[in-house]
């Protein structure tokens, strides 16, 4: 879980009321279709997080701006209390906590796996084996990097499995090095 309180007091709140309103992802989209409005467009990102700006006129942006990207009311109220108590700089936070919480929730977990050339059609088999071992819905987060050369390094939560060429690799350089110490 992420650190902060405050972010995830705000996360807990909403949660609560999109579970008594069935529309937990629906929720956690908007939220993340937020974030990425704000990171797309640093101007507007400036405009809703700067003190100089009065919250009226925040208010004003975010009211022009919601129905456009059919924000919810609910999603909408949340946004105008961040703003009022001058947390709106937290958005980006109550988007991550609250994805943690609806996916402890609906037993979810994500994977970031990160290969060499893209999964393709192996992500579905790797979807599948992980979900076989975890015994949990899996959502892959996937992510290439050449700089590991081949095979794949998965991380679930905490844990991380190195099974990359170059992970493999570095572990015979040190055993290597071990031995010409010894």
């Amino acid at each position: 879980m992420r650190q902060g309180s405050i972010a995830k007091r705000y996360a807990s709140a909403l949660l609560q009321v999109a579970q008594d309103q069935g529309k937990v992802d629906e929720y956690q989209q908007e939220l993340q279709l937020l974030v990425q409005t704000f990171v797309a467009n640093p101007g507007l990102q400036t405009a809703m997080t700067s003190p100089v700006v009065p919250p009226s006129k925040k208010m004003a942006i975010f009211t022009a701006l919601a129905p456009k990207l059919g924000i919810s009311v609910s999603v909408r109220n949340l946004i105008h209390i961040l703003v009022d108590q001058e947390r709106i700089s937290e958005l980006g936070l109550i988007d991550l906590i609250y994805r943690d919480l609806s996916d402890e929730l609906k037993g979810r977990v994500r994977v970031q796996v990160t290969s060499a050339v893209a999964l393709g059609a192996n992500e579905a088999k790797l979807k599948a084996v992980l979900e076989s071992s975890l015994k949990q819905e899996v959502q892959i987060e996937a992510k290439v990097d050449p700089e590991i050369l081949g095979g794949l390094v998965v991380r679930v939560q905490d844990r991380i499995f190195n099974a990359s060429l170059k992970g493999e690799l570095e572990r015979l350089k040190e055993s290597l090095t071990a031995e010409a110490v010894a």
